[in-house]
């Protein structure tokens, strides 16, 4: 990786990190480092696993927003337990269980076409999803546009 290239020789001690940003939660990583010398000469590194994790749940942002037919948005699952995802209207009134139930650590896609409990379709207009486990709680605003 060109963001790792070394210094050259130096009497002072050198550090270098790189940042994996296409990591996926739930998953472990085994990333193994290796000096090259000014002839080539590879020496490998014992090889260092890592396991991807974050504390509670995280609801990220719905797309596309504003929706016509359908939007999805994923849930990121820290810690495994009941989650529960409803969508509901202006007035808090529940119109559709999007997931309910016992859920591993990872990562989830969810998505919402529109439609309520007996697969009517909805009117125009602003929609919460809110999403529950244990004390996590988060709601977003969508808009769905006819």
């Amino acid at each position: 990786n060109p963001a790792l290239k070394g210094q050259g020789s130096v009497t002072c001690r050198s550090e270098y990190y790189y940042i994996d940003t296409d990591v996926k939660v739930g998953r472990t990583y085994v990333y193994r480092l290796a000096d090259v010398d000014y002839y080539g000469t590879e020496t490998k590194h014992d090889p260092v696993s890592v396991y991807v994790k974050t504390q509670g749940i995280i609801m990220r942002p719905s797309f596309p927003n504003p929706f016509n037919p359908i939007t999805s948005f994923q849930i990121i699952v820290g810690e495994p337990g009941v989650l529960q995802v409803t969508v509901l209207d202006v007035l808090g009134r529940q119109v559709k269980t999007l997931l309910h139930g016992y859920t591993s650590t990872g990562e989830y896609t969810v998505s919402w076409n529109g439609k309520n409990e007996r697969g009517t379709q909805m009117p125009s207009g602003i929609y919460f999803i809110r999403m529950q486990s244990g004390e996590n709680n988060n709601i977003q605003k969508i808009v769905l546009t006819r």
